[in-house]
């Protein structure tokens, strides 16, 4: 006798995934990529939900990420960044959808020495606009959702030595 304990089968993803990186002026730069994801289910058992979208698997990513040194405040740096998340299944019978969501945060950068050693200064605010999403879906024995995290702040220090 053969136990199942979950969804069998293989999930076939194609697609493309590109990415840009430059500096776009003398002290602003661009980190920016995405992908288009075909995710689908082959060879399920009993051919139950044969070609279905892949959970948790959106069709579209895209992110951008900026950061600028503040001409005017030496060892400044303010950054941006944008998170895209397209529509995602949420069940493995494709009954349930998750709906695309943008995140939006922002953050400063700031470098000083302490004797002879760099200082770093980080100050962030994640989810800016404070937006309620579902992150992600997972269905391996029952379907299961990852919440988006609401606006969050967050600072650090990091010295070299």
């Amino acid at each position: 006798t053969q136990l199942q304990f979950g969804p069998f089968g293989v999930q076939r993803n194609r697609g493309v995934e590109f990415t840009i990186a430059g500096e776009l002026s003398e002290g602003l730069r661009l980190i920016a990529g995405g992908s288009v994801i075909d995710a689908k289910l082959r060879n399920t058992q009993n051919g139950a939900n044969e070609g279905n979208q892949a959970v948790g698997v959106p069709e579209l990513l895209l992110n951008a990420n900026v950061e600028w040194d503040v001409p005017f405040a030496t060892a400044l740096t303010l950054t941006g960044r944008v998170v895209h998340t397209g529509e995602q299944a949420a069940d493995i019978g494709n009954t349930l959808y998750l709906d695309s969501w943008t995140r939006f945060d922002i953050g400063a950068r700031y470098v000083t020495l302490v004797g002879d050693k760099p200082l770093t200064l980080r100050a962030g605010i994640d989810n800016v606009a404070d937006a309620s999403y579902w992150a992600s879906a997972f269905d391996s024995f029952r379907p299961d959702l990852q919440l988006g995290a609401p606006r969050t702040f967050k600072a650090s220090a990091s010295i070299d030595f």
